[in-house]
């Protein structure tokens, strides 16, 4: 049964996350919040972790390195191809 359902079914006032936390405390449900933080991201509520991921933006500098990188392998690509090619014609 998840959380949700459980929830439902006691009836209780309190909100969701109060809800859950509590029977996480008293160790009814298991504490995922834990495993979370095993990740790195030490106790960061969604909000903050949504916001570290969007401010980890590419950067125009690392996109035209990247390019430039990519425009040097096909161009010696391209060179290989037409090398190979031009012996393959000639024989």
């Amino acid at each position: 049964m998840t959380a949700n359902q459980l929830y439902k079914e006691s009836g209780s006032s309190l909100p969701f996350k109060e809800w859950l936390k509590q029977n996480q405390s008293k160790g009814l449900l298991d504490n995922h919040e834990k495993m979370f933080n095993l990740m790195g991201v030490d106790g960061d509520t969604e909000e903050e972790v949504i916001e570290q991921v969007k401010t980890k933006s590419i950067t125009t500098k690392k996109v035209k390195t990247n390019m430039g990188i990519l425009n040097i392998v096909g161009i010696i690509g391209i060179g290989i191809l037409l090398y190979g090619l031009s012996n393959a014609k000639s024989e």
